[in-house]
């Protein structure tokens, strides 16, 4: 037993044993581990523990922690609060882990849609979490790369989007050079027309501003910070949506 004590305690629990504990040769070996319990676990330690069980959040931590991101700070925020529950008879069990972890991410707008109907179990709680984190890392890496959405240049009156090519509708200077070299052009143009007959046709296709959804008006004409407000709008209606597929949708309605 004294040879093992030596591998279990260290420091100063290690001196409390062998001043206290380590020549009682009536003690069994579970009523020398229980000792030194009472002797650590007494009524402030518990009080010290329940104000941390209380008291710990997930923003404060990243408050105090920026640059470990909230990912490896939920991570520590994990391990912490099952470090505390150990000590905490009136807090054992996977529902006051679970309701605890809800309680102390629930201001963290990365995490609003996963704790908004929080799982029964706390590894249903943190799988959700960190599912959330990683799709919200997913879009931010495809937005850094495609930078910030951009609306429609519209004042060049020459230039023709994928939308124009799409539904017909590039603007009549191309167009009409197009008519100037001949009849067989022309046909072509029509057959072009007709083989998207099953789609929005030119005739009844109007495009719109996106800002102010007048004809003949485009995005450009207004402020940057219209242009914000309406991208934004359609990133809530669309969470999913990444930053391209948004330009698109722009693209294709002015």
């Amino acid at each position: 037993m004294k040879e093992a004590s030596s591998h279990m305690f260290t420091g100063t629990a290690w001196g409390i044993y062998l001043d206290k504990i380590i020549d009682r040769d009536d003690m069994k070996f579970e009523d020398r581990c229980r000792a030194m319990k009472t002797h650590y676990e007494t009524d402030q330690w518990r009080n010290r523990r329940e104000i941390s069980w209380l008291n710990l959040s997930l923003p404060t931590r990243i408050a105090a922690h920026t640059e470990d991101g909230i990912k490896n700070n939920l991570k520590w925020l994990e391990t912490e609060f099952r470090r505390i529950q150990r000590g905490l008879v009136d807090h054992q069990g996977d529902r006051a882990l679970r309701n605890r972890l809800v309680a102390a991410c629930s201001r963290i707008t990365e995490l609003e849609f996963a704790l908004y109907r929080p799982s029964e179990t706390s590894e249903g709680v943190l799988n959700d979490m960190y599912g959330a984190l990683d799709q919200k890392s997913i879009s931010n890496s495809a937005s850094k790369y495609h930078q910030r959405t951009n609306f429609p240049d519209h004042t060049n009156s020459t230039s023709v989007h994928m939308a124009d090519r799409h539904y017909n509708t590039a603007p009549d200077t191309g167009r009409q050079r197009d008519r100037n070299k001949g009849n067989t052009t022309q046909a072509q143009g029509t057959s072009y027309s007709n083989n998207k007959a099953g789609s929005r046709q030119s005739n009844t296709w109007v495009k719109k501003c996106i800002v102010c959804h007048k004809i003949n008006c485009w995005s450009t004409n207004h402020s940057k910070e219209e242009r914000q407000k309406v991208f934004d709008r359609i990133k809530q209606r669309y969470p999913l949506k990444l930053d391209p597929e948004i330009r698109q949708f722009v693209i294709e309605v002015e």
